[in-house]
């Protein structure tokens, strides 16, 4: 009759997926159960602007950075409102000037509707003025739509860390360009 085949005896449950082996026993096995991979928690994301094609850029532009996952997308303040509130993202990168109801009006009521969100304004305006009242309401970023491709991953960073984040300005407001540059 053939011999049954021994398995180990698993590590008891507080040494389970630790790299500590447990003390062995003359009677027992050494079976180390390897540490669970545990999926990173990804920063969750919702862009809000009014042109599709500038959330469609800037989705794309956060969807290649490791971690960082778009979950929504808005075309309106009203609509960012509603999506704050609903899904609570980590980050919104948030247009100012929009139809319905503009980024800076959406910032007070997202910031009562999703305290935790930090709000990075994304904006046509090269303006020092415009940028203090952006901040003002709370949000932490301002990035001028012209220097989106070398300041947006940084700017949601910084937010991230609880630190101020605003784009250098040129001196004339972007909307007098002729050009946007949103990718090297």
């Amino acid at each position: 009759m053939p011999k049954p085949e021994k398995h180990p005896e698993p590590l008891p449950p507080s040494s389970q997926g630790s790299n500590v082996p447990a003390p062995k026993s003359k009677h027992q096995s050494l079976y180390v159960v390897p540490p669970l991979l545990v999926r990173a928690k990804s920063l969750r994301i919702l862009v809000v602007d009014d042109h599709e094609g500038v959330r469609k850029q800037i989705g794309a532009l956060l969807r290649r950075e490791a971690g960082f996952e778009v979950i929504s997308e808005a075309a309106n303040g009203v609509e960012a409102v509603r999506y704050a509130t609903e899904f609570q993202p980590d980050v919104i990168v948030l247009d100012i000037t929009m139809p319905v109801l503009g980024g800076i009006a959406a910032a007070v009521r997202i910031r009562r509707a999703a305290p935790k969100s930090k709000i990075v304004f994304l904006s046509q305006h090269d303006s020092e003025k415009i940028a203090q009242a952006a901040l003002a309401t709370g949000a932490l970023g301002y990035v001028t739509k012209v220097a989106v491709s070398t300041d947006l991953i940084a700017a949601v960073k910084a937010v991230l860390e609880g630190k101020k984040f605003v784009s250098k300005f040129s001196g004339s407001d972007s909307r007098e360009r002729k050009f946007w540059i949103f990718f090297p």
